[in-house]
């Protein structure tokens, strides 16, 4: 097969997504480049996803193939699309989003036979306004390193937005499916840690879909929260097994801490684990964010900042607020 119309996979693993997967697939059907093959894993579904899935696949027998089974997360669901999928190149869709149809023709434009680069599409959210969806871009990455900006501001790139060559992802030993979050973060990170480029592509583009329930892997459930420590954990792993780790030491503290403020509401033993990898990485230097939010983790941590904040929203604080019509005084250690 010539380099310049390689076989394309589009794999979707799909778990209780009957509402989009139909929109999803659409999209993907509207691409204006081919050869294409697009492969859906139904994750265990209990909705009406697999009739949906099922119906498509009866009406585009030559483009749509699926499997269905025992629900086993989304890494083991995308892991199994990719090895029984046949493309050079392969892009990873969540059953929920969109792809305009010019989205791949670029890529592979811009990719031009390579197999040691991997091509992102522009992106935007679309999110429920409570009667239309709304178009919302995302903020410019501020550094040109981009492991610099993932670590240190939080920048990031969608998974579907990203054109895989498959000797790359094979490389990397696929998606790791003992996490149940941040799991497109992993795997990107570790592109990036193996020295991949990322490049851009202007054509088409990527609608990150978000609306008010939670998705599975942003449930604050203990796994989840304790995977997205461990995706850092691992990323310093390699940068201490490469001899970079003193290179992005402040970048990664920052990572830890920005996480550790995220994670100490939910759950304050993780929020304490990825603190002290701030700590032990980057000293008082880990604290990022507003100057009020600064001042208040230096004079009294994180862990007292975090509570202070939830009990200062707190119905409680509000009906003591009601009664004496004046803030309180402390008269407790807040630890």
């Amino acid at each position: 097969m010539p380099y310049d119309c390689p076989l394309v996979s589009i794999i979707i693993p799909c778990y209780n997504a009957e509402l989009w997967i139909g929109e999803a697939l659409d999209s993907c059907m509207a691409q204006t480049y081919r050869p294409l093959e697009i492969i859906v894993i139904d994750d265990g579904s209990t909705d009406g996803s697999l009739k949906v899935i099922q119906w498509y696949t009866e009406e585009h027998p030559n483009l749509i193939q699926y499997e269905t089974g025992p629900n086993r997360g989304g890494c083991a669901a995308r892991n199994r699309g990719f090895a029984v999928s046949k493309g050079e190149y392969a892009l990873f869709l969540d059953a929920d989003d969109l792809l305009e149809p010019e989205t791949i023709d670029g890529q592979i434009r811009v990719m031009s036979g390579r197999t040691d680069v991997i091509v992102t599409c522009p992106w935007w959210n679309i999110e429920w306004t409570g009667n239309e969806w709304k178009k919302v871009y995302p903020h410019p990455t501020r550094t040109t390193d981009p492991l610099i900006a993932e670590l240190r501001y939080g920048d990031f790139l969608p998974s579907p937005t990203l054109l895989w060559p498959r000797n790359v992802i094979k490389g990397l030993g696929g998606w790791d499916e003992t996490l149940w979050a941040n799991q497109d973060g992993d795997l990107r990170l570790r592109a990036r840690l193996n020295d991949y480029q990322i490049i851009p592509s202007k054509q088409g583009g990527f609608a990150y879909r978000r609306y008010s329930f939670t998705t599975v892997s942003m449930r604050a459930t203990e796994r989840n929260l304790e995977s997205r420590i461990r995706v850092l954990e691992k990323v310093e792993a390699i940068l201490q097994r490469t001899g970079r780790l003193n290179q992005y030491r402040l970048d990664l503290s920052f990572a830890y801490h920005r996480l550790a403020s995220g994670l100490m509401p939910q759950n304050e033993l993780l929020g304490e684990r990825a603190l002290s990898h701030a700590k032990r990485l980057g000293g008082i230097r880990s604290v990022q964010g507003t100057l009020k939010h600064r001042l208040l983790c230096y004079s009294i941590g994180l862990k007292r900042k975090e509570r202070l904040a939830r009990w200062l929203t707190s119905g409680r604080f509000r009906n003591i607020l009601g009664r004496n019509r004046v803030a309180p005084t402390f008269t407790e250690p807040l630890s």
